[in-house]
């Protein structure tokens, strides 16, 4: 599963409007460019504040996710293996297996 989903990334990455702001993908400028960022606004702010939100991605609403994915990916294979990551499923035959 974890072939497929680099996969889906390198072949939907140039496909999806994605913020200049998520530094975290290739091209945005990494760590580097989010420090920067970050340090050229330090004077507006009194505080800055760090955080790792603990079960991120378990927490996305995947029907708006959904939504999303069917605004902007147009082929119908592409969206079956997001779905499928989505939900963190495996095929077996015709019918989608829950991995979790």
């Amino acid at each position: 599963m974890i072939v497929v989903a680099i996969a889906l990334v390198r072949v939907l990455q140039p496909q999806l409007s994605l913020s200049k702001s998520c530094y975290h993908i290739k091209g945005h400028g990494g760590l580097k460019q989010c420090v920067s960022a970050v340090n050229s606004q330090l004077n507006s702010y009194k505080f800055v504040f760090k955080t790792d939100v603990k079960s991120f991605y378990e927490t996305i609403d995947q029907v708006i996710l959904s939504a999303q994915i069917n605004q902007q990916i147009d082929n119908k294979i592409l969206k079956r293996y997001c779905w499928q990551v989505m939900r963190r499923t495996v095929e077996n035959g015709r019918r989608a297996i829950p991995t979790s």
